[in-house]
């Protein structure tokens, strides 16, 4: 019996470390995906400002 549990102590340590890797990883990417969007703002602001167009750079890129 003394065996059973400390398998089963061991499975709960993975699941464990393994949802705690995988928060980490979302938390990870929620802030680079923030950090792009923000990026994309600026440039698209950036854009607007000298008087290009994204979607004159868009058209370009279609053809």
């Amino acid at each position: 019996m003394e065996h059973g549990g400390s398998k089963e102590n061991t499975n709960v340590t993975v699941v464990a470390k393994a949802k705690l890797e995988c928060e980490a990883a979302t938390k990870e990417l929620e802030v680079e995906t923030k950090c792009a969007m923000e990026k994309v703002g600026r440039t698209f602001l950036k854009e607007k400002r000298e008087g290009s167009t994204l979607s004159g750079i868009l058209r370009s890129w279609s053809k």
